[in-house]
């Protein structure tokens, strides 16, 4: 079983944990106006929204500089499918996220449980990861985050990965789309070179309708494409399908994976 696969699932929970979190997503990633420090009305401005519940993820892969602040919590669950090399034909893996603080007059903190431990022995693996975060006017947030901290059961020995990364929201001029712009570097699951340094991360997602984005997502490894929704109006539900390593880098084959994620604000 390979490394992003066991290892927090993050490709196949990314777009939903930004979404239930910030999620995302997941990591992560359903957007919701108390995820980026703004006020609904501030958020369905910016983003041309206008689901009450919740918003489609703008990530597939990669961490985003969004983050949950106080009065957040998440759940999201997701699988993808392995390499005909693995055991299984398909692992998963869900996380559970809270918010702390505040991105917009101080510093939000958003930290995640993840568990990829789901079928045998359920929980008994699993990790943390955390992120800093910071508004940056009405548009903009830049984090900084790890993945991976204080494992234990199989993920135990897996080294932490670290990164940096800001996103910027804006809208689409004479139409009522937004674009999301992703940019940061991180080492890791993020670095497929085995050389332990710093690699890019990029990614663009469409929002074409207040509850469907699609999103181009370089994740330091692999290309990866999705598409987010929020199938029920009002509903903070978020899920996310897509493909990973659509250019079968360093031999491998292009995988499927997809996600589940909901928010709870308080």
């Amino acid at each position: 079983m390979n490394r992003s696969s066991k290892l927090l699932c993050p490709l196949a929970l990314a777009a939903a944990m930004t979404g239930a979190s910030t999620l995302a997503q997941a990591a992560g990633p359903t957007l919701a106006a108390s995820d980026l420090g703004l006020s609904t009305a501030q958020l369905q401005n910016l983003l041309g929204l206008g689901a009450p519940g919740g918003h489609p993820g703008i990530a597939f892969g990669s961490p985003i500089g969004y983050g949950a602040n106080w009065g957040t919590l998440g759940a999201a669950i997701g699988g993808q499918t392995l390499p005909d090399t693995a055991q299984d034909d398909v692992d998963g893996s869900m996380g559970l996220v809270a918010g702390f603080g505040d991105a917009t007059n101080a510093i939000g903190l958003e930290v995640i449980v993840n568990i990829i431990s789901l079928q045998d022995n359920f929980g008994e693996d699993g990790a943390f990861s955390a992120k800093l975060h910071r508004m940056l006017g009405d548009s903009t947030s830049i984090a900084i985050g790890v993945e991976g901290a204080g494992g234990w059961g199989a993920a135990d020995n897996v080294d932490e990965t670290y990164y940096a990364v800001g996103t910027h929201v804006l809208p689409v001029a004479e139409t009522d789309m937004s674009l999301a712009i992703n940019l940061g570097v991180g080492d890791g699951r993020f670095d497929d070179r085995g050389e332990d340094r710093a690699s890019l991360i990029a990614g663009m997602a469409l929002v074409v309708h207040p509850q469907v984005s699609t999103i181009v997502d370089w994740s330091g490894s692999t290309l990866n494409a999705g598409v987010s929704t929020v199938p029920l109006r009002g509903l903070p539900l978020t899920l996310s399908l897509g493909a990973i390593n659509l250019t079968e880098r360093n031999n491998g084959d292009i995988e499927f994976a997809g996600s589940v994620g909901y928010s709870l604000f308080f």
